[in-house]
């Protein structure tokens, strides 16, 4: 019954205070003992990365509820489909120790973030990822997967260390790729910005703002040469 389990509880709490398990320690649901410090230290990571599991969980659910809020279909379902090969770089990526590659995976990861966060701003866009979504990153991804089954394997002969190698190169070749797709997804904007800034300094010149090099109030005197 309840009341047994508490009675059980309490007194094992008991002997644990008074020193009867001196590295005695009770889990956060207090239906287990556990008699080392090891065994409790292990159980507080299990416990800390059950938590972060949880909490990347609730955040990903509440990003797929409403990916952009467009209102428009084929953009949200784009982006939803956009934040799942984002989850599963990084999932490949976390479990991949190596540092090297680890290094490029999170870079190829970032460019995609900001290739769809350009997308979510810009729906005019959408077209000029299409090969992006349908190709480019399936494929990304498939290699992936491959470099982290070879580097799962126990014996790393000398075929599975060249195709990780492979590999390896061929993410510097994609991170570049993804990296132009981003310059182009952006050069409109670049082309307004270089517009905006040519018709700034032109009228800052016909003005007489910038002739001198130095910048002064309309109205007010230049300075005086000395004559």
């Amino acid at each position: 019954s309840m009341e047994k389990v508490e009675k059980t509880k309490n007194r094992v709490q008991k002997m644990i205070a008074a020193g009867w398990f001196p590295n005695g320690h009770i889990d956060e649901e207090q239906t287990t003992l556990m008699l080392t410090e090891e065994t409790y230290r292990l159980y507080l990571l299990a416990e800390d990365a059950k938590r972060q599991r949880q909490a990347e969980d609730a955040r990903q659910k509440t990003e797929d509820a409403s990916p952009a809020g467009s209102g428009d279909p084929e953009l949200d379902e784009a982006i939803r489909e956009g934040r799942a090969y984002i989850r599963q770089i990084r999932r490949v990526n976390d479990a991949i120790p190596g540092e090297e590659i680890s290094r490029k995976i999170s870079q190829l990861e970032a460019v995609t973030v900001r290739i769809f966060a350009c997308v979510e701003k810009r729906p005019g866009k959408l077209p000029d990822i299409r090969r992006f979504m349908s190709y480019y990153l399936p494929t990304t991804l498939k290699l992936l997967n491959a470099y982290q089954e070879f580097d799962s394997q126990p014996i790393q002969s000398q075929k599975i260390l060249s195709a990780k190698e492979e590999i390896s190169h061929t993410l510097d070749t994609i991170y570049q790729a993804f990296s132009s797709l981003m310059d182009t997804l952006y050069e409109d904007d670049i082309l307004d910005i270089a517009s905006d800034i040519s018709v700034l300094e032109a009228m800052f010149a016909q003005e007489g703002l910038t002739s001198s090099g130095d910048f002064h109030t309309e109205g007010s005197p230049r300075a005086s040469s000395g004559k």
